[in-house]
């Protein structure tokens, strides 16, 4: 069986439950909520780009906050007693305050909520809360300094 064969049944689904075209339903980023609003012509790709970035700094930050303590102590450059070493503990701090950052900016102008139902948790959004999500977004993006 090929993997187009396989692709059919996911790209029909694609197209009917999102309104896609079958170019728009093979692309990757047709597989989340924030990608689909961007094929839709919904938010421009710096605001596409911006969402994307706000879902890795929350990601990396669970990775770091959420490590077994083995995964810690084992990491190369861990101390004689088995503390996390000082360079896993910086990048540990500096994952926590780039999410802290962007999850500022969100709450800054009212849109975290919004953002982690769309970005976090890939679930859609009704019309009203895509406004919100907009406008988070492009706060987001200037942020980071996108145009």
């Amino acid at each position: 069986i090929s993997r187009a064969r396989i692709m059919e049944p996911v790209l029909a689904y694609r197209q009917h439950q999102y309104g896609l075209s079958l170019e728009q339903a093979r692309d990757q980023r047709a597989e989340s909520e924030l990608g689909r609003l961007l094929l839709g012509k919904r938010i421009s790709e710096s605001m596409y780009t911006a969402g994307v970035e706000y879902r890795e700094r929350h990601d990396t930050a669970r990775m770091y906050l959420e490590s077994p303590d083995s995964l810690v102590r084992g990491n190369p450059g861990a101390g004689r007693y088995g503390e996390p070493s000082e360079d896993w503990i910086a990048s540990a701090v500096a994952a926590v305050d780039r999410w802290e950052a962007i999850k500022g900016w969100a709450l800054r102008v009212g849109t975290e909520s919004v953002l982690g139902r769309l970005i976090l948790e890939d679930k859609a959004c009704s019309a009203w809360q895509i406004m919100r999500v907009r406008r988070g977004l492009r706060y987001i993006a200037e942020r980071l300094g996108a145009n």
